[in-house]
């Protein structure tokens, strides 16, 4: 498990993002940029992409579970 510490910096850190940057802006920027950020990945990757990546997502989680399963053994 992650130490408590890390947790309370990245919420930090997303709390100060969002009071600086403000609701209005995110707001703003989640309507126009997203979308077009998902089209252009639409039209670049095929489902083989997303599947691939996917399982490299997947691969990952399993090898931290499992060093972590393994270093609580030891």
């Amino acid at each position: 498990a992650l130490p408590l510490v890390y947790l309370l910096s990245f919420a930090r850190f997303v709390g100060e993002t969002v009071w600086y940057l403000g609701f209005e802006t995110l707001r703003q920027m989640h309507g126009t940029m997203l979308p077009m950020m998902l089209a252009q990945l639409r039209d670049n990757l095929s489902a083989a992409d997303v599947a691939l990546m996917l399982a490299h997502v997947a691969a990952v989680f399993l090898a931290l579970y499992f060093s972590a399963r393994w270093s609580v053994r030891r």
